[in-house]
């Protein structure tokens, strides 16, 4: 009896102890911290709903370690040298003032000197722009005076213009140098002058330019004056046929004729000035047309021009008969010899009259005692 009764109180207390252990608050069991992964990363457990749980796995057994995605290896630095100066075209003032318009002297036509030169050009009359005129009297003659033609290298006419113009107005000097970048190698036809870099005084590129027709200079000296400056003073003082910002290019005999005529009667900028590019054009080295069956005291300030459509020449004959303006331009290539010898032609008339008055075409001719011509191969004007 006695004995059964502590059976029961033993099964009395464990079944007290079991329902105490059932009725335990969770909070101890959620607290644990996720299972690892061999990696010691957290992973976590998601089931889709709807479907049955997934078992887990048995703690026994390794889970495959996540892929670690490579690293980017970094990029070596380059070391760092002499940095590549940088290549960039000059640029010309903002505004500059442009000078009023131009009054060349009156062109008394002499139809004796007209007729001879159409006859000697014959039917290439309609490709050629022809403009004589002595200064003492205006007495000469025009053909084709306002036909476009492609201006060649006789642009730098206009270049070396507009950089005296813009020296006279303190915008430049001519001891400022300016450097030879790669944008104006491509202008080179032949060697380069100067190696890239090297720095050249406005003085020499303007030397170079019209004396050797040099592009590289020529395109240096146009930046830097500022080719809108310039279209706009040859459009103030009256060339209405020019456009040096386009690739045309164009000019006539006209407007060429103009720009000789104040230079030659020291009506370009100033006397000083004018005498400056007398000199400098009367240094050029390249010649063939105008120049070439001249006697060879002939004192000619010049500029030629040759491309694949183009045959110019243009200039101040200073002949003893007086000097006179003279600008002979074709749309047709090798037309140099043609133009050398219209070139004599008008020195041979007018060295036969005497300057008269404008007005009066009257004064007998005299006989010319042969003059020995000079003896030179005509060389091509390099190309723009």
């Amino acid at each position: 009896m006695q004995q059964s009764t502590y059976t029961w109180l033993l099964i009395f207390a464990l079944a007290i102890g079991a329902t105490l252990l059932g009725c335990a608050p969770r909070e101890a069991a959620e607290a644990l911290p996720p299972p690892q992964n061999a990696a010691g990363n957290a992973t976590e457990s998601r089931s889709v709903p709807g479907s049955s749980p997934t078992p887990s796995a048995p703690s026994s057994v390794a889970l495959s370690p996540t892929p670690q995605k490579t690293p980017t290896p970094m990029r070596t630095a380059t070391p760092v040298g002499t940095p590549t100066p940088v290549a960039q075209r000059l640029r010309g003032p903002q505004s500059v003032q442009p000078s009023p318009r131009y009054q060349p002297l009156p062109l008394t036509r002499d139809s004796t000197l007209d007729n001879r030169i159409r006859q000697q050009l014959g039917t290439r009359i309609t490709s050629y722009g022809v403009v004589v005129k002595r200064l003492a009297d205006g007495r000469g003659t025009v053909i084709n005076p306002d036909q476009e033609f492609y201006a060649a290298s006789v642009y730098k006419l206009f270049v070396m213009f507009e950089v005296f113009k813009q020296r006279e107005l303190g915008l430049l000097s001519f001891d400022e140098v300016l450097t030879v970048t790669p944008p104006y190698q491509e202008f080179q036809i032949g060697d380069l002058r100067w190696p890239l870099w090297t720095e050249v005084s406005i003085r020499n590129l303007l030397e170079a330019m019209v004396t050797e027709s040099d592009n590289v200079a020529a395109m240096m000296l146009y930046d830097k004056t500022g080719g809108r400056n310039m279209a706009q003073e040859l459009t103030s003082i009256g060339l209405t046929h020019t456009d040096v910002n386009t690739d045309r290019l164009p000019t006539s005999a006209g407007d060429v004729a103009i720009l000789l005529e104040m230079i030659a009667r020291k009506q370009a900028i100033n006397a000083a000035a004018s005498q400056e590019m007398i000199d400098l054009l009367s240094r050029q080295k390249i010649d063939g047309g105008l120049l070439t069956l001249l006697p060879k005291e002939t004192k000619v300030a010049h500029k030629t021009g040759s491309w694949d459509n183009a045959s110019h020449d243009v200039g101040v004959v200073y002949a003893p008969s007086g000097a006179y303006v003279i600008a002979m331009l074709s749309d047709r290539a090798g037309e140099l010899k043609p133009i050398a010898e219209l070139s004599r032609l008008v020195y041979d008339y007018f060295a036969g009259t005497r300057q008269d008055p404008p007005g009066n075409l009257g004064g007998a001719s005299r006989t010319l005692t042969p003059t020995p011509v000079r003896q030179s191969t005509p060389t091509p004007a390099p190309r723009r």
